[in-house]
């Protein structure tokens, strides 16, 4: 038997800021601990393939298999009899239905992506890992992911949070 776990945090980031850092694949060890090293072979799109490496375990290799540009995207990776999907998420404040662990319906009236402005966002992950040998991964996975992805996602909402340092106007001022 499988399972899912989601979770979902508040940051006070608009949406095409927390977009741009999650899509920057070789940029995910900034803010993801568990991973040493991210790769993507070419832009992220349906189809494209990358090689995670992590600081314990294996090389991961995993495939985008969904994509909504500005909102979403999804990877899988396989396991001999398994698999691992995660689907990374970020809503708007005008699309923010609840941060219970349950996914949130976007607003009608824009996308996700929309009210790029200074509001609250919702970035969240649900991994889920499916196939006839889940039961035995389960035991040594979950723990490790399901506290990995709630440090990552507090990781990735400070530093998508965190002030942008600008040079003086003046040079003399510095």
């Amino acid at each position: 038997m499988g399972w899912t776990t989601t979770h979902s945090i508040e940051v006070a980031a608009p949406p095409s800021t927390l977009w741009r850092l999650s899509v920057a694949v070789g940029d995910w060890p900034d803010w993801n601990e568990r991973v040493e090293r991210a790769h993507l072979d070419g832009p992220l799109r349906v189809g494209a393939r990358g090689l995670l490496t992590l600081r314990s375990g294996p090389k991961s290799p995993f495939v985008v298999t969904a994509i909504d540009e500005g909102a979403s995207f999804e990877t899988v990776t396989h396991l001999p009899g398994a698999r691992i999907r995660l689907r990374f998420r970020i809503e708007g404040s005008e699309g923010i239905s609840g941060t219970d662990g349950t996914e949130g319906a976007a607003g009608t009236e824009g996308e996700a992506g929309d009210g790029d402005g200074d509001g609250v966002s919702v970035i969240s992950a649900a991994t889920s890992l499916t196939g006839p040998m889940a039961f035995a991964y389960r035991r040594f996975l979950n723990p490790g992911l399901t506290a990995g992805v709630a440090l990552s996602l507090a990781r990735l909402a400070t530093v998508a949070s965190a002030p942008v340092a600008s040079a003086p106007d003046d040079p003399a001022d510095a």
